[in-house]
């Protein structure tokens, strides 16, 4: 799913994020001070009802813009770590 980050008045190139100690850039991290205020998120979907969706798992505030809903395909999503 994805999502406009409406309520984000600015953004961050680089900062140093509540994880690490180093500067980091923001595309290298979840932070959602993002020059495109486009947000990502994987979520669980409980039911679907005439023209409304009930999901579960995402973290957003409510009334913020919808602006593409994808099915999680295994075969084409899931990234395996070989590390």
């Amino acid at each position: 799913m994805t999502f406009y980050l409406n309520k984000i008045n600015e953004y961050k190139l680089k900062f140093i994020p509540g994880v690490s100690n180093k500067i980091c850039g923001v595309f290298s991290t979840k932070s959602p001070f993002r020059p495109d205020h486009i947000g990502l998120a994987v979520v669980k979907l409980l039911n679907i009802h005439k023209n409304a969706i009930k999901i579960e798992e995402i973290d957003v505030l409510n009334e913020t813009p919808l602006l593409n809903i994808k099915p999680y395909t295994l075969s084409f999503d899931y990234i395996k770590n070989n590390t």
